[in-house]
């Protein structure tokens, strides 16, 4: 397919569903948040609810029970696991005003490297959504078409690179989605894992180390 930003959606407001900030207590409002993820009605049914309920221990993470939990959902949707896919996970949104986390992995090599080393994948599957975490009460990680544009802007100029380097060689899907559950779901049911930084990132990493699942990246 031909990599465009206008397949990643806008997320102009999460929130709450910060999976990363929740599970590893991160940020100014994670308990406040997570308060909100296990009583709100419209939380029902999701990964990270599902996850919190059934973890005794709230103050640690058990990646094991994490990726049980996306499994069972994946199950339930119909998403197989996809041994020929490389989950590429792209961090964007509001991220776009920290320069040392935008941006910042160098995928081009890491993705030779995985193509080089491991044989069966013909398709890498980007990852991606403009996602802001809207705290307007500290005047943090709000949208604004600024952000938007220099997003899609810098987005454009990576897509452009991966045509460069890997037409014609692999195949390539985007995954864009406001529901968090079904990037966690795809990123954790392909054959290999290329992680960006952050916890979303992390958290997967971490859920597909427990479970044997090959991955690589950054990861802080």
């Amino acid at each position: 397919m031909t990599l465009s930003v206008n397949l990643i959606q806008t997320i102009k407001s999460q929130r709450d569903y910060r999976v990363g900030d929740i599970i590893y207590h991160w940020g100014y409002k994670w308990r406040e948040s997570r308060d909100n993820v296990l009583l709100g009605s419209g939380y029902d049914g999701m990964i990270l609810k599902e996850y919190l309920l059934a973890n005794p221990d709230q103050d640690r993470f058990d990646p094991h029970l994490f990726g049980h939990v996306i499994g069972r959902h994946a199950k339930a949707q119909g998403i197989p696991e996809r041994s020929n896919v490389i989950g590429v996970h792209i961090r964007a949104g509001d991220v776009v005003t920290v320069p040392h986390r935008f941006l910042s992995v160098d995928y081009i090599p890491l993705l030779r490297s995985v193509l080089l080393q491991n044989s069966g994948l013909d398709c890498i599957n980007l990852v991606v959504c403009f996602a802001y975490g809207n705290y307007h009460e500290r005047g943090l990680w709000e949208y604004d078409d600024r952000k938007q544009q220099a997003n899609q802007l810098c987005l454009g100029f990576l897509f452009d690179e991966f045509e460069a380097c890997f037409q014609g060689l692999i195949d390539f899907e985007v995954t864009s989605n406001s529901n968090a559950d079904i990037d966690l779901i795809h990123l954790f049911t392909a054959g290999f894992f290329v992680a960006d930084r952050g916890g979303f990132s992390r958290v997967i990493y971490e859920a597909r180390r427990a479970h044997g699942k090959p991955s690589i990246g950054p990861v802080s």
